[in-house]
């Protein structure tokens, strides 16, 4: 289990070395792995285990749309369950999903997605450094331009009664 997770995230370094991104954008096909990482190391509180289905919600990017139906269509949320990905074009839409992506364009928006997911089980993840310290659970950011990187607010996923594995705390960049 140690050898795949380190795995991973040397070619996640590898490909974040890669010019295929733009300077300020992330890669989503490598943020869909990261994401799909999130769900294999991080457990949700139990209601969510009664699903049939993972449910990821998009803010913004029809790019993070598009990265993330396609690896779900080859991955499992803790190896088990089918993940279904949701454009979200009304913040109502919040309440169905087990995590949400707020992708950069729509930064402007994060108070009111902050306040749709309250204290649901929802893992929000972010796009825009800094908004993990402002209440986003995972944060996704480019380091140097080019290498991406999470920030994780461990008092956030505590508060939403998520379990994060020691494993992918010590690959985040701690914030509080």
């Amino acid at each position: 289990m140690k050898y795949k997770l380190l795995l991973f995230w040397l070619i996640s370094f590898w490909i974040g070395q890669q010019p295929c991104m733009a300077q300020q954008e992330l890669d989503y096909r490598l943020a869909s792995l990261f994401i799909y990482n999130f769900t294999n190391y991080i457990q949700w509180p139990e209601p969510v285990h009664s699903q049939p289905d993972f449910v990821i919600g998009v803010v913004g990017s029809q790019k993070a749309t598009k990265a993330l139906t396609e690896m779900a269509k080859v991955k499992k949320a803790n190896r088990v369950k089918p993940i279904v990905v949701h454009q979200i074009t009304n913040l109502k839409e919040i309440g169905r999903c087990n995590l949400v992506l707020l992708t950069h364009e729509e930064t402007a928006k994060f108070k009111d997605v902050l306040a749709a997911v309250g204290e649901h089980p929802i893992l929000l993840v972010t796009e825009k450094q800094g908004l993990a310290e402002k209440g986003a659970a995972i944060n996704l950011f480019l380091e140097n331009g080019n290498k991406t990187r999470f920030e994780l607010n461990k008092h956030v996923t505590d508060k939403h009664g998520f379990k994060v594995s020691t494993q992918l705390i010590d690959l985040a960049v701690v914030v509080k």
